[in-house]
């Protein structure tokens, strides 16, 4: 996304997921799931005077709504125990939260994961030894047969959010904070 020439630093993953909450007058609490998750990233990013033509080109390139795609810092990298590679055994349509594969597969609860044919981000919520992952959100489009299941290297598209205005400081290290929300329909 940028040279080596910027320093990207004090980076923040933030999970999404819209959630209604009431308490009933038995007093029990009850908790839905109401929308799709979505990540969201902010970080700083500091270089000196002589890149800004690079910032500029990147905010004027992504500040009216182009995706640009970005690493989810240590969230990208998987640390669990599952080596070899995961595959969907059937299909998928959209609006699924319970995905097939082999029964061997040992992706932890808490795995961020992506599909082959799609960037959204999705996180197991389930695995229970069997062939079935549940993810969460349910599935944004469609999962094919043999379709493999990335869960380590995983890179979010994302949609910067300026709020109508962005801040160029004039010195001679340019420090800008940038907040991008996941774009869910890719």
């Amino acid at each position: 996304m940028f040279s080596k020439n910027i320093l990207i630093s004090d980076f923040i993953l933030t999970d999404n997921h819209p959630v209604y909450q009431n308490q009933s007058w038995t007093g029990q609490l009850i908790t839905r799931q109401t929308g799709v998750g979505y990540y969201s990233i902010q970080f700083k990013i500091q270089a000196t005077k002589q890149c800004r033509a690079e910032l500029q080109q990147f905010i004027t390139e992504h500040g009216f709504g182009k995706p640009f795609s970005h690493s989810l810092g240590w969230y990208s990298e998987y640390t669990g125990q599952q080596e070899s590679t995961v595959q969907c055994l059937s299909l998928a349509s959209v609006g699924t939260y319970v995905i097939k594969v082999q029964p061997q597969t040992v992706l932890e609860v808490g795995t961020l994961i992506q599909f082959t044919n799609h960037r959204k981000i999705y996180k197991i919520i389930g695995n229970d030894g069997m062939g079935n992952l549940s993810i969460f959100p349910s599935l944004r489009k469609p999962v094919q047969i043999s379709e493999n299941i990335k869960f380590n290297n995983i890179y979010g598209t994302f949609i910067l959010q300026t709020d109508g205005k962005i801040d160029f400081n004039s010195e001679n290290i340019i420090i800008m904070n940038i907040k991008a929300i996941e774009d869910v329909t890719g």
